[in-house]
């Protein structure tokens, strides 16, 4: 399947203005939206990254009403940015959209593992959004 917007989404600001710009991208490119969400597979029994079914089904609810083409993905992966990649790839996706924090001096060097391992190895366009 082509033609598909894929973002990673966590419960959290950044994770938010994401998923806002996904949609637009996704309605304005007419393309299959698909929110991935990869928690950690480390074994911990907490991770806040793990969307809730509350969380999904207030995304589905609002999806629904953009008349929008969407898929849930939920992926527990020892490294999150492969996992987004394997997912871009297997949907032929034309753009991954990724929340970003601001980040302080020091931070702006390191980019952030997760953001800058999809930058540097996705075959697909990556949109960085900042809150």
């Amino acid at each position: 399947m082509s033609n598909a917007i894929v973002v990673g989404y966590i419960p959290s600001d950044e994770g938010d203005a994401a998923l806002e710009r996904a949609i637009k991208e996704s309605i304005a490119h007419k393309a299959k939206l698909v929110v991935v969400n990869v928690t950690h597979d480390d074994g911990s029994t907490i991770d806040n990254r793990y969307m809730s079914e509350q969380a999904r089904a207030q995304i589905q609810s609002r999806l629904e009403g953009t008349g929008a083409k969407f898929e849930f993905i939920h992926s527990t992966a020892l490294n999150v940015a492969d996992a987004l990649i394997e997912v871009a790839e297997e949907y032929e996706a034309e753009t991954i959209v990724l929340g970003l924090r601001k980040r302080s001096q020091v931070g702006k060097l390191i980019l952030g593992s997760i953001a800058q391992r999809v930058l540097m190895n996705a075959e697909s366009s990556v949109l960085a959004v900042r809150i």
